[in-house]
């Protein structure tokens, strides 16, 4: 087992059917087709270097975006930025996506990173 690599797992919905097999649900032959939407657990290895850099990249522009957000808010006496709480996402080829509001991952396979300001 190669220790320089870190196995991600994910999910994909079945496009289309596997070789030699029907893809489409359903008895009618006049119907509508559908395809088979079964979920395929798929797992990958991404090497440790490339996490690493995505990550260093990411945590760069965070503390970017502190230095960027106390300065903004010096004129401001009553608030005080302490802390701040992302959820990232890492896809099977290493990549490290910030996921927003209204995301539909619902919480599946992310991370939660807190922040706080020395």
């Amino acid at each position: 087992m190669n220790d320089d690599v870190l196995w991600i797992v994910t999910e994909e919905l079945q496009t289309s059917a596997p070789e030699g097999q029907r893809g489409w649900q359903g008895n009618n032959p006049f119907s509508e087709p559908r395809l088979n939407g079964t979920p395929q657990t798929k797992h990958t290895p991404v090497p440790l270097l490339t996490l690493a850099q995505n990550m260093t990249h990411l945590l760069q522009q965070v503390e970017h975006m502190f230095k960027d957000t106390k300065q903004s808010i010096t004129g401001l006496t009553s608030i005080e930025l302490n802390e701040v709480e992302l959820e990232i996402e890492i896809n099977a080829e290493g990549q490290i996506s910030l996921l927003g509001s209204g995301s539909k991952v619902g919480g599946k396979g992310t991370m939660t990173l807190k922040f706080k300001a020395k």
